[in-house]
């Protein structure tokens, strides 16, 4: 299971690392190579001896890859780049691997999203020890033109498994450049809202958080698992229809008591749903249980918005093998942006899906959404 981290956090501690005059570049062989097709970029970075860096605990390391770039956006290089000691979570310690973009262009701006996927394999069968992958908004500017996305948080304590023999580590990063129908560039007044915005938005949305942590002006509790939570009203009421309906009527128990208990949930999952409710994100970090388990809890409260992120992380997780059991969510939660791409699985991979373990049970358990799937496959199909 993933430890969760708040990536907005994560990426202020990195630019207060980067700052302190006592971080060390080490001068470590490092190897690279690149591969460039139409639309798609591969790096592979080799760091000699990585098992001797984590050890430099006396002060931050940073650690650089080659700069590499792609065909289709040449104006743009990227670079890997590894803390090895950023965070300190409990008693362990988690390394930071995260991307930097960085623009060449003085004029040039550009707007287009790109998936990362970081693969750490095992230099002798080849086969992925750990992989995981972020999509990202590209928007580097002139004025600010390096961008730092899709950071990747790791155990120090398992470098023995992820290093090869002699303590090197082979790290892969697959990057999928997903241009809009208007290209990879932009004009300022295109984007609503603008992006010089976004620091005005996330510092006023932060308000609220405080608003969470400190439990200042509270006016209603959840109970879960024996633990209280001390939350506004006016936060669940404007988010959820379901709180709304809850204290909309003097006469429920709730709205007497001023308490909701929940029973059903894990208290984890009624964590991430109300720290959603004041954010608007959700932890990068999370497993698909997990994100399932926050699926169902939005669809429960009618959420909608935290509903679609959720389907939004599992479509990226989407394979043959979980298509089944994933399509039985999309039905269960209302899912429906989730079935849709599940469906459009099938219907390139019919014949193996069909035959496949999962499928033959869902025909005894859910006979009429399969009905529908294969309706809609064959006509994606036709």
């Amino acid at each position: 299971m993933s430890t969760i981290f708040n990536s907005s956090s994560l990426f202020n501690k990195i630019k207060e690392i980067l700052k302190n005059d006592t971080l060390l570049t080490p001068d470590i062989k490092c190897m690279g190579s690149t591969q460039c097709k139409p639309g798609r970029l591969s790096h592979t970075w080799t760091i000699d001896n990585f098992r001797s860096v984590c050890g430099l605990s006396e002060h931050k390391v940073l650690l650089q890859s080659e700069i590499f770039a792609s065909n289709l956006v040449p104006e743009l290089k990227w670079r890997m780049c590894i803390l090895p000691q950023g965070e300190i979570k409990g008693s362990l310690t988690y390394g930071f691997l995260y991307m930097e973009v960085i623009s060449l262009s003085r004029n040039e701006k550009f707007l287009f999203k790109a998936k990362h996927k970081y693969v750490i394999k095992d230099r002798q069968s080849g086969n992925e020890l750990i992989s995981d992958t972020f999509v990202n908004t590209i928007f580097p500017r002139p004025n600010d033109r390096i961008l730092r996305s899709s950071i990747f948080c790791f155990p120090l304590h398992r470098t023995g498994i992820y290093s090869s023999e002699n303590g090197s580590l082979d790290i892969l990063c697959d990057i999928e450049i997903i241009s809009s129908d208007k290209g990879l560039h932009y004009s300022e007044e295109s984007v609503k809202p603008p992006l010089d915005n976004v620091s005005h938005y996330m510092n006023y949305i932060s308000k609220f958080k405080k608003m969470y942590d400190s439990s200042d002006k509270t006016d209603c509790q959840i109970i879960c698992e024996g633990e209280v939570l001390k939350v506004h009203k006016f936060m669940l009421i404007s988010h959820s229809s379901v709180f709304y309906a809850m204290f909309e009527h003097k006469g429920t128990k709730e709205a007497k008591e001023n308490t909701i208990k929940i029973v059903d949930t894990e208290l984890p999952t009624l964590k991430m749903m109300i720290d959603y409710i004041y954010t608007g994100t959700i932890p990068e970090l999370l497993d698909d249980n997990e994100t399932i388990n926050l699926l169902q809890l939005a669809d429960k409260y009618d959420i909608q918005p935290l509903n679609r992120l959720c389907q939004d992380r599992l479509i990226f997780h989407l394979t043959e093998s979980n298509v089944c059991e994933l399509l039985k969510i999309s039905d269960a939660c209302k899912a429906h942006f989730l079935r849709d791409v599940c469906i459009r699985l099938v219907a390139r991979n019919l014949k193996k899906i069909v035959n496949s373990r999962e499928w033959l049970e869902m025909e005894n358990t859910h006979p009429l959404l399969l009905y529908y799937v294969m309706k809609q496959a064959l006509q994606y199909g036709s």
